[in-house]
């Protein structure tokens, strides 16, 4: 069972969204499914390697993750099939079609296509109305068993203090 999730904006957010995924995926005893940092040159969108800036190792210590990369290559293929991929969001987003829109606009549109998914055949699962926060883990245990993989749109707001402190990473 994993998570993951589009990394949005510069570096910097797209670290504290690492953390508040880090502790989220922790609290439902999920492997967290490391995507690629994006960078942006020009207008122009690549996607870095997890590992590449980040080494995996003292993270593992913490929790079980895997890169995407990896997962795509070796797990995707059985765990999460192309006929079985759903989708979550909080609510509906994006265009005038109802639902969670994964490949509306930028970077979620080049993200997906980059690692080669351009389907969501189960289509939307509004988690509305519980956050993607690690004091709702029960809840989402609950909720959510059925599902191998939670891919997420973009994880709404999982950073805060206590994700920060809970990871070990600063004593603010």
């Amino acid at each position: 069972m994993r998570i993951t999730s589009t990394q949005t904006g510069r570096f910097g957010n797209q670290a504290e969204q690492l953390l508040g995924s880090l502790q989220f995926a922790k609290s439902l005893d999920r492997t967290l499914i490391l995507p690629p940092f994006i960078q942006y040159n020009h207008y122009k969108i690549n996607f870095i390697p997890f590992d590449d800036y980040i080494q995996l190792e003292p993270i593992q210590r913490f929790h079980r993750v895997i890169t995407l990369e990896t997962f795509m290559k070796h797990l995707a293929p059985t765990v999460w099939p192309k006929e079985n991929r759903s989708i979550l969001c909080y609510s509906s987003r994006g265009s005038q079609e109802k639902g969670c829109n994964p490949l509306d606009g930028n970077p979620f549109n080049a993200f997906w296509t980059h690692i080669g998914v351009n389907e969501f055949k189960n289509g939307s699962v509004f988690h509305s109305p519980i956050l993607t926060d690690y004091k709702y883990a029960k809840e989402w245990i609950i909720r959510f068993k059925h599902l191998k993989v939670l891919a997420f749109v973009v994880i709404s707001d999982p950073n805060n203090v206590d994700n920060r402190r809970a990871v070990g990473l600063s004593n603010q």
